[in-house]
């Protein structure tokens, strides 16, 4: 749910409130669940935290979580 809600921010120009709303679904699904659970669901808040970081220019923080993403789903 708060992916959805993150979506709703970034469309309203509140990246911050987003990029903040998605860590928070990466901590709950690191704090809940083994690392190779819902690894899917993982790689698409990885994807959009990887979105949210470059729209704030931190470009290197981005790519970083793009080679998760890569890293998970190689194809």
């Amino acid at each position: 749910m708060g992916n959805g809600k993150a979506l709703v921010d970034k469309h309203l120009r509140n990246p911050q409130a987003a990029l903040t709303l998605v860590e928070d679904g990466i901590a709950l699904l690191d704090r809940e669940l083994t690392p190779d659970q819902h690894r899917l669901h993982r790689s698409v808040l990885h994807h959009n935290r990887s979105q949210l970081l470059a729209g704030l220019g931190r470009l290197t923080e981005a790519e970083a979580e793009l080679d998760y993403v890569v890293g998970v789903d190689p194809m």
